[in-house]
């Protein structure tokens, strides 16, 4: 009873050091100390505290090991500014009259302060005496090093990454959360691939809007204290944000220290490409698709429906043939006045994992929608992923072209307006590869001009012109820049050559 009564009043004592140890302003008198050197010290009745500041130049862990000669100590770290960020109360073995602490505690860059102070236990407990402590620094090789209290910890400030790239990371003390950004060039899987040395991690990946579209709270084997997780992700293309948060389960586990992750890309190849803003989720927005022809699409975990427009020419019965990778599939046929005329839900075979549906269906001429919808069953099966399908009247049946895709320098380059080809020429939106190049971009509205600035190179370009002034001469295009669905289109390799770029055209991939 009286141990318990002794570490109660060792928690208020020092909650109220810990309330006002900043307001008292004693951090200005520290004392340099080099990390890896042994300290020692004195508290004494007149001197209870001690205050020792150190630089950590990277992020990393900082090994504390202490041990001191009397009953109660108290030992907190306060960044830079003065704010607090841990502490611990240790007390001594009765037996060897001796306390011994030893933690790892993970911070970012930065100048930092350690006090070191006695605790009155209020029953006559010795709280004054001799101690030596070491501070060691194991650096967290982070790709994108935090200092103070987090560089990246808002979309905002987000840190780019690459797809297909291994990262690496630290979540600390001082620094719960990192953020990064990544641009997919096309619908298709994030195969998610995490490794942590700490006891729960919760990931969350938001679209440009910053609405969430998925997250997982995933927990170590405690056996070998590693957590390791992997997923694939079906998502749209465009720009998103992936999070990395450390959660604290409320009875003391390890939610900060070490992670890596990669995110590998694998293209749906859809026909008919879709960026965030979902755009055949409609009928009013559907894709026109041909009959005897085979078609790929994704549902993904952003992008839950697919409707394309067909044509039957005469009143015939058409074979409809689906192949998929996900669990369930529902697929419905109506017509122009809403009316459904035909729909099934299929399930994929258990031991392939994979969907395969053909049958026969008895439509009159003229024109139909056809629907593809993931169907969540409700215990975490998978919904969403790849499938191909053709309609066909019974004529030869042949693969249609997919869209085109661009990259710079092997990494994908996100439009939410796919790219056309007009007179064999390949045409982008245009702030999107300006600014992948690297370029300033201007529109000046009323003249409907363009102007791109990087380094001492000046583009301008007008919609509908043929002309293209680089730093004041003019060049001559084989096709203008022009609008479509509300964005501007310019010629890729026109432009990019323009920045002293090499273009290559890949047919076989587009």
């Amino acid at each position: 009873m009286k141990k318990f009564l002794s570490f109660t009043l060792c928690m208020m004592i020092l909650f109220g050091i810990l309330t006002t140890a900043n307001a008292a302003g004693n951090l200005a008198g520290a004392k340099k100390y080099t990390l890896g050197a042994t300290q020692q010290g004195e508290l004494t009745e007149s001197t209870n505290r001690n205050v020792y500041t150190f630089t950590l130049n990277t992020s990393g862990a900082v090994d504390l090991s202490m041990e001191a000669d009397f009953e109660y100590i108290t030992m907190i770290v306060f960044d830079s500014d003065g704010n607090q960020i841990w502490s611990h109360c240790e007390h001594w073995n009765a037996t060897l009259e001796m306390a011994k602490y030893n933690q790892k505690i993970e911070l970012a860059k930065g100048s930092y302060f350690l006090s070191l102070e006695g605790i009155h236990p209020g029953y006559g407990g010795r709280w004054y005496g001799n101690y030596s402590f070491t501070l060691t620094h194991q650096p967290a090789n982070e790709s994108f090093v935090d200092v103070n209290n987090g560089s990246n910890n808002t979309i905002k400030n987000a840190s780019q990454i690459s797809l297909n790239t291994p990262y690496l990371g630290q979540l600390a003390i001082n620094d719960t959360k990192d953020i990064f950004a990544f641009d997919l060039p096309s619908a298709g899987s994030i195969d998610y691939v995490l490794s942590a040395n700490f006891e729960y991690l919760y990931g969350c990946i938001y679209d440009a809007n910053g609405d969430k579209v998925w997250d997982h709270c995933e927990h170590w084997n405690s056996t070998m204290n590693t957590l390791n997780y992997t997923s694939r992700l079906e998502l749209t293309a465009g720009k998103y944000y992936i999070s990395f948060e450390g959660i604290h389960p409320g009875y003391g586990g390890r939610w900060y220290g070490n992670f890596d992750f990669a995110l590998n890309f694998n293209s749906a190849n859809e026909i008919f490409g879709e960026s965030q803003s979902d755009k055949n989720n409609e009928v009013s927005t559907s894709d026109a698709i041909n009959i005897n022809k085979i078609y790929t699409g994704q549902l993904a975990l952003n992008d839950l429906k697919d409707i394309y427009k067909f044509t039957i020419p005469s009143n015939q019965k058409v074979r409809f043939n689906v192949k998929g990778n996900m669990e369930y599939l529902y697929f419905s046929i109506f017509d122009v006045t809403g009316k459904k005329v035909w729909d099934r839900c299929e399930h994929w075979n258990e031991t392939i994992n994979e969907l395969n549906y053909d049958s026969e269906i008895d439509l009159s001429a003229g024109d139909y929608y056809i629907s593809f919808e993931g169907i969540h069953p409700g215990y975490g099966g998978r919904w969403y992923g790849n499938y191909e399908f053709y309609i066909s009247n019974g004529g030869p049946i042949s693969k249609a072209t997919m869209g085109i895709s661009v990259t710079i320098n092997g990494s994908p380059v996100a439009f939410d307006q796919p790219p056309i080809m007009e007179n064999n020429r390949t045409l982008v939106p245009l702030r999107a590869i300006f600014e992948a190049l690297g370029a300033e971009v201007l529109w000046d509205g009323n003249t409907q001009t363009v102007t791109a600035t990087k380094g001492g190179t000046q583009i301008s370009l007008q919609i509908g012109s043929t002309n293209m002034y680089v730093n004041g001469s003019v060049i001559t295009l084989d096709v203008p820049a022009k609008l479509v669905s509300d964005r501007t289109l310019v010629p890729v390799r026109a432009i990019s050559e323009a920045f002293g770029c090499n273009v290559d055209w890949i047919q076989a991939t587009q």
